[in-house]
């Protein structure tokens, strides 16, 4: 090959490298989480006994196997989550056991037990409405 052809060869072959280099050095931040745009919270997975048990339903109620993602108005929110995960985790259940597989089928079910989870946070972490857990994303809702 000579000089004029490798020249040229190299000139069309530079940008896509450039591109490819650049992108390859962007992963490892983006993979680990700690860099800009970076991992986001991560989801939370449920399964939870759901409706009333007792005498007098003799048939039980259900399970609800539930991956959801709660979203914070502010990081020092989702440090306040990240932080009592437990205290978190333990209010999302109690509020799950709460409705029932009626309530959770309904129109509008799912939006009713987000509106329950973001009160309860809110509340029992004391945080604002406006910069606390804003929303509740599910990813995954099994009821049966």
């Amino acid at each position: 090959m000579n000089t004029k052809h490798a020249s040229a060869l190299l000139t069309r072959l530079a940008a896509p490298l450039l591109a490819l280099g650049l992108l390859c050095s962007t992963l490892p931040a983006y993979a680990s989480g700690k860099g800009e745009g970076g991992g986001g919270p991560a989801p939370m997975t449920f399964t939870a006994n759901i409706g009333p048990y007792g005498p007098d339903t003799p048939t039980g109620g259900g399970v609800l196997q539930v991956t959801m993602v709660l979203q914070t108005g502010s990081p020092e929110a989702q440090h306040e989550v990240d932080t009592y995960k437990p205290k978190v985790t333990h209010h999302i259940y109690q509020t799950i056991s709460k409705f029932t597989v009626s309530e959770l089928r309904a129109p509008n079910g799912k939006d009713k037990l987000v509106d329950a989870i973001i009160d309860r946070l809110n509340a029992v972490l004391k945080l604002k409405p406006k910069d606390g857990i804003t929303d509740v994303f599910f990813t995954s809702f099994i009821v049966q």
